[in-house]
């Protein structure tokens, strides 16, 4: 890394540098400081009078020497120019109204050429003599709109969709004449035009293009690969983490694994550093098909996300407590995980049995031989997971898994003629392990938090937690209305998921990982007297108008994890063929409006009536807060 500094008293500066420094074509460049005085003249030969009248009726002009004035430095100027025959003259701000008053003992003429009443707010006329005059006009002694710092050495910049040289821009909070030190607050780097750098050139400018007579002190850094010339360069050791290894914790019953069987896996090292937000279950098993099936090979495939599939229902528990409760976790699960994953995810999705293809084969891949593994993120499946990053301090912890009554959920048989002997299939697990990190740190870190611990005050979390409901069948007409549930205030809902399925649940032939459109309308969410969202999504999939449902599914990953950008999962055509779900951002509260409880209700329309054995489901994102004290181990939710 090399940083430049250019010194000058000027608003142009330059260096030449020897030998050139030559940099790889990956190098970029941003500003570090900026360091000025704001001299940028307020007075110029063109707005530089003001007129006195003496006693003979005649017109004495004062001219103003040019630069960069405050209302009190320009009335102390004035008063050391007055003519001998002016005894009094007073200029004044006023910060309530940001006009300014004048006095003088004589009358003043701002009718004369170049005289600066536009700065001081006032007319182009004559003010009398002996009277307060206030400006009629706020005062315009703040010239500058904006500077620009421009770089000889950078591209990529654009100013109005024209290409420019521009590093940095921002407005001057200082007064005129008083120093100006910009510390960019975020980095912005750019690419290098050059991959030898003889000469830097900078300049400060004022947006209408007006030189600024400053002297500046300029920095910039040119970040670069190679670093290799700095031998004389220190170092810092920064190993907080000394070490994180995964450790395995089995069920209390390796082999009670069947369906409708409880599986509690618990960690009771409570001296442990344990990160559950990295935390994972690992599944192994095998499909049985009974000899009496003739099946094809590949013809049964794990369904989208089929290893969520698999339960009923997870719970999470700290000392006890339960924290969070996954219902249905293979639908939960699904709909949140459409929303939040990345295309760049693919890959590793594939662990937990997600269908890389999106398409009609559904995950044709993930098991060979009738037998599979793979495994299942925490953070896939709990909102703590996801959104608390840190370690636990002396905690024991429990998840509960509940297996699903049957597994038809989580397969999917391709077949042109459905038989009922295939639901004689079944899958039988032979390994669940929690695998948990376990974090050792260094003795810097180990008594900070120790001291945390013999402070004996809880540590707060704060996340986002998952509460799905469901309508198990749909009244079969066009239009619904469907009271969710009415939860206390601290359970304040911030997103709706919402999907629709027809005659999935149960059925092998019907992938139970993808959701339908059910030729959907229209959908409101009803937050006890709001509405959201404003206007209608005026769908229609019969005519392929889904433009306004994408956008809201695409904007999901920005609102939800405040980036400046999305990157869906789905692409538009997918989206609607395959898992059209309807996202309602509900985070635009007013939280000052107090109320005892919080009723969602969801009425939605279609175009047809809805089909037999159609289910309906919301995932509500709500916050929500917990307290453990890793001293006595309480664990309370607020």
């Amino acid at each position: 890394m090399y940083t430049i500094t250019l010194n000058g008293n000027s608003s142009e500066m330059s260096c030449d540098i020897f030998p050139p420094l030559e940099v790889k074509t990956t190098s970029q460049l941003c500003l570090l400081s900026l360091q000025t005085h704001n001299s940028i003249p307020n007075i110029e030969p063109d707005c530089n009078t003001i007129g006195f009248r003496n006693s003979l009726g005649k017109c004495v002009n004062v001219t103003i020497p040019t630069g960069s004035y405050e209302i009190i430095n320009l009335e102390s100027t004035i008063q050391k120019l007055l003519p001998n025959h002016v005894t009094l003259f007073q200029l004044k701000a006023d910060g309530s109204t940001l006009k300014c008053s004048m006095t003088c003992s004589h009358d003043i003429h701002f009718t004369i050429e170049h005289n600066i009443s536009k700065i001081l707010g006032f007319e182009n006329k004559v003010y009398s003599e002996n009277t307060k005059h206030e400006s009629e006009r706020i005062v315009n002694i703040m010239k500058v709109n904006c500077i620009k710092i421009d770089c000889n050495l950078i591209s990529g910049s654009f100013s109005n969709g024209i290409p420019s040289q521009t590093i940095h821009e921002f407005f001057p909070s200082s007064p005129p004449g008083h120093k100006i030190i910009e510390v960019p607050k975020h980095l912005v780097f750019y690419r290098l035009n050059s991959t030898s750098i003889s000469k830097t050139y900078t300049d400060c400018k004022e947006t209408n293009q007006k030189q600024s007579i400053i002297s500046t002190l300029f920095k910039s850094s040119i970040i670069m690969d190679e670093m290799y010339l700095d031998v004389a360069g220190g170092y810092e050791e920064n190993c907080k983490i000394t070490q994180m290894q995964y450790h395995s914790f089995l069920p209390y019953s390796t082999t009670a694994l069947s369906n409708n069987d409880e599986i509690r896996i618990s960690i009771q090292n409570m001296d442990a550093y344990t990160l559950p937000c990295e935390s994972y279950l690992y599944i192994e098993g095998k499909l049985n098909i009974p000899a009496d099936i003739t099946a094809e090979k590949g013809e049964f495939n794990f369904t989208n996300n089929g290893l969520a599939f698999l339960f009923s229902e997870i719970r999470y528990e700290i000392n006890g407590v339960e924290i969070q409760k996954l219902k249905s976790p293979g639908i939960s699960s699904s709909l949140k995980g459409f929303c939040s994953h990345t295309p760049s995810e693919l890959n590793n999705l594939q662990n937990a049995a997600w269908d890389v293809d999106m398409d009609a084969s559904e995950n044709k891949h993930f098991m060979l031989n009738n037998k599979f593994a793979g495994c299942i993120p925490l953070k896939h499946l709990f909102g703590f997971c996801e959104d608390y990053k840190k370690i636990l301090l002396n905690c024991n912890q429990q998840i509960i898994l509940n297996r699903s009554s049957t597994d038809f959920d989580a397969l999917y048989v391709l077949t042109t003629t459905p038989n009922e002997k295939l639901k004689k299939v079944a899958i039988e697990l032979n390994k669940i392990i929690w695998k948990m990190p376990i974090i050792r740190v260094s003795d810097k870190e180990k008594i900070k938090l120790l001291k945390v611990l013999d402070s004996r005050k809880p540590v707060a979390c704060a996340f986002r937690n998952w509460d799905l409901c469901e309508y198990p069948v749909l009244p079969q007409n066009t239009s619904h209305s469907w009271t969710v549930k009415s939860s206390s205030l601290l359970e304040k809902p911030r997103f709706a998921l919402i999907g629709l399925q027809t005659d999935r649940k149960n059925n092998l032939f019907n992938p139970s990982g993808r959701f339908d459109h059910c030729y959907l309308k229209n959908l409101k969410v009803h937050l006890n007297s709001e509405v959201y969202p404003y206007e209608d999504f005026r769908a229609d999939f019969t005519n392929n108008v889904t433009a306004i449902l994408y956008k809201a599914y695409a904007e999901f990953q920005k609102s939800y994890y405040e980036r400046e950008y999305s990157d869906p999962l789905l692409p538009k055509n997918i989206f609607q063929q395959f898992v059209p779900i309807v996202v309602v951002d509900l985070s635009r509260q007013n939280d000052n409006v107090k109320s005892s409880t919080v009723d969602l209700r969801i009425e939605f329309e279609t175009d047809k009536a809805i089909p037999a054995k159609t289910a309906a489901y919301c995932l509500i994102l709500h916050d929500q807060i917990i307290t453990y004290n890793p001293f006595n181990g309480d664990v309370r939710k607020l």
